[in-house]
């Protein structure tokens, strides 16, 4: 079955999920109102938590859950922002497991910040080669499993700046690749019959935000670097260099019209493995299978204009981006950038933290369609 046709019939699909998380949700919803009820004089420790059930034609069946855990971890420290843990997994019948965990850790008066992202992944990718502008039919099938984890230590020298160093680990393995396909005819130099990758780095972030799930005004600049090599372990030498800038504009002063914009990029030197290419597709750019294109060089833009609450708990979003990839930075033009645009609602499962259960569409060029479900707003 092609892409364009499977991912249309995984948007039907996928759409039956809404109802289930509403008619899950409502219990847990009632009960965190009375419990910040019972919560006057001390802070509430909040965990919203989701089961689910799915199909598509990707996956069969597949079960999980997913959460949010949001806590203020020091006394006296209510000023400062919360520290915020996000997880989740998923088993499919086609023995697909995914399981991941996004800590953000705020130490006492935010001297000290910890983010990480851990994931463990096993599944079955689609590989249409290398570059921006690789044709439909070249999709073939990879399956694989994926282990890795990027924790970022910060110490902050100012109020909302913070200076730290990462550690970048990637062990892609048990690769299965179509004979004489397009990855296993690329060979080993990009990782086809599995790579580890482990680097070391700087980053430098600037966060004034308020709420890291979901801001209304504020800015988020984060640049990062990771030096990949034997000396680490690395099986290939090769740096990676990490933009990701966010910009937040309350666009009315009494209500909660926000305009929120991203430019990400990703910019490979030496020769990473085909699974560390910039990767365009996924929450940088909705509307794309992961991956849909890829190469050493990624850039990407998006907006989305996020609007207050229409009913009950339910707000509603639209967007639209543009992104390509490239070999070389120079190559990284206004030509062959590639359009998405989508739109989704969101029901407010928290209204003192914000926190969103989050349901969009999006839409790129040739047909290319993707559903996306979660907490917290995807930036």
């Amino acid at each position: 079955m092609s892409t364009v046709k499977s991912m249309h019939q995984s948007l039907i699909y996928k759409y039956a999920i809404l109802i289930f998380l509403i008619i899950l949700s409502l219990p847990g919803i009632a009960q965190n109102e009375k419990d910040r009820v019972r919560k006057t004089k001390k802070e509430d420790k909040v965990l919203n938590a989701i089961p689910l059930i799915f199909s598509s034609p990707e996956t069969d069946l597949a079960f999980g859950g997913f959460g949010v855990f949001q806590k203020h971890l020091f006394r006296n420290d209510a000023t400062n922002r919360k520290s915020v843990i996000q997880l989740g997994a998923t088993y499919t019948l086609n023995n697909q497991l995914f399981i991941f965990s996004q800590p953000d850790i705020f130490f006492k008066n935010e001297k000290f910040r910890l983010r990480a992202n851990f994931l463990y992944n096993q599944r079955k990718d689609l590989f249409w080669g290398v570059g921006n502008n690789t044709p439909e039919a070249n999709e073939e099938d990879v399956e694989f499993k994926q282990f890795s984890f990027t924790p970022i230590f910060y110490f902050s020298p100012r109020k909302n700046l913070f200076v730290g160093l990462q550690y970048r680990y990637a062990n892609e393995f048990s690769l299965k690749t179509l004979e004489d396909g397009l990855l296993e005819q690329a060979g080993d130099q990009l990782g086809a019959n599995g790579a580890i990758s482990s680097g070391a780095g700087l980053a430098l972030l600037y966060d004034n935000r308020k709420n890291q799930v979901n801001p209304v005004n504020g800015w988020f600049i984060e640049l990062s670097t990771a030096f990949h090599g034997d000396w680490l372990g690395s099986e290939y030498a090769f740096n990676r260099f990490l933009v990701d800038m966010r910009h937040y504009i309350r666009l009315h002063p009494d209500k909660s019209h926000i305009l929120a914009l991203q430019a990400y990029g990703i910019f490979n030197s030496g020769q990473p493995p085909f699974k560390q290419l910039g990767e365009l597709g996924g929450l940088p750019m909705r509307g794309y299978f992961m991956g849909r294109f890829r190469d050493r060089q990624l850039i990407s833009f998006q907006t989305e204009y996020r609007s207050p609450l229409l009913f009950w708990r339910v707000s509603a979003t639209a967007f639209a981006g543009m992104g390509r990839v490239a070999d070389e930075i120079g190559d990284l033009g206004l030509s062959g950038l590639k359009p998405a645009f989508g739109g989704g609602f969101r029901i407010m499962l928290d209204k003192a933290d914000r926190l969103n259960l989050r349901i969009d569409a999006g839409f790129g060029e040739d047909g290319n369609q993707a559903f996306y479900l979660g907490f917290a707003e995807t930036f």
